[in-house]
């Protein structure tokens, strides 16, 4: 990179589709430009060279059963942009992202602390999916925590079967949240008057004799059912997603990670998939002058 400086170098072994090893991660201090993360090792699609792009935001992310046969690894979901072109088509900017996975919490503490010390603006922002298999990992079920601990979190496995269930109390009301483990679920809230505690504990006493096991909760202390919108563009990006004409290399879309960009974004990025799906390509002009777009606002 021309008019760059390495401020930077982290190493460690890191689980990233599916495949552990050594790993190396610079960042670079560019010229009236956010800083750059490369990864050496890494060869970029479109150029063929190593992967880098500006460094935008990480996330800490729990695991998930859905994401491959390591996708039981928490994550640093790291976001970056790049400039490509599709299919020779003309250049663009879009964003990229990387679940960089380890069993190790001292190994994904480091790497925060790294990736944040370099991070032009913006702070680190803890959510609850990631999943490190060979896909980089698929959508889960709660949203992204405001208060870790606020309820309890169970998931179930046994053969095909992965289900979750949360329930959460608040005051007399309790709220279970519940479904298979990669969609939205489904969400009920009951008032149980001086009876709540007693029912709180004989529920979640009942669901553990089933078979659940509890796992780190960081769901929303105050939860609110998935929304149309939310679920109109969760259904579209997964269409798209698992269309083998717009995602040939079967690719993760990250369709979750997009669930905090507010329902304005989600309805446009619900249009957006739709369009591809019917055209069988997706429209990176359009979406490139959306992406800018949102830069003006800011």
């Amino acid at each position: 990179m021309s008019d760059s400086k390495l401020i930077g170098e982290w190493k460690g072994k890191l689980t990233i589709y599916g495949t552990l090893k050594e790993r190396k991660i610079q960042i670079f201090k560019v010229k009236n430009q956010k800083n750059k993360i490369v990864f050496p090792g890494f060869i970029q699609e479109m150029h063929g060279r190593p992967e880098e792009g500006t460094l935008i935001a990480m996330k800490r992310m729990k695991p998930t059963l859905l994401g491959g046969p390591n996708g039981n690894l928490e994550s640093v979901f790291v976001t970056y942009s790049g400039r490509g072109s599709h299919q020779d088509g003309p250049m663009h900017t879009y964003n990229k992202h990387i679940a960089l996975c380890s069993k190790d919490e001292k190994i994904l503490e480091s790497l925060m602390k790294f990736l944040q010390k370099h991070i032009t603006k913006g702070k680190v922002k803890k959510t609850k999916r990631g999943g490190c298999g060979k896909g980089g990992g698929k959508k889960s079920n709660i949203r992204k925590s405001k208060k870790k601990g606020s309820g309890v979190y169970l998931e179930f496995k046994s053969g095909s079967s992965r289900k979750f269930w949360r329930i959460t109390k608040n005051g007399s009301k309790i709220t279970t949240h519940y479904g298979k483990i990669g969609t939205l679920g489904q969400m009920t809230t009951k008032d149980y008057g001086s009876k709540v505690d007693q029912t709180f504990d004989s529920l979640l006493k009942s669901k553990k004799k089933k078979g659940y096991v509890e796992k780190t909760d960081y769901g929303d202390s105050n939860p609110k059912p998935p929304t149309k919108v939310e679920r109109e563009y969760m259904k579209t990006c997964n269409k798209a997603e698992n269309s083998k004409v717009l995602n040939s290399n079967m690719v993760n879309y990250d369709c979750e990670g997009m669930m905090d960009q507010g329902e304005s974004e989600l309805k446009w990025m619900t249009g957006w998939y739709k369009d591809a799906l019917k055209k069988g390509e997706f429209d990176w002009d359009k979406n490139n002058e959306h992406t800018k777009s949102k830069r003006k606002k800011k």
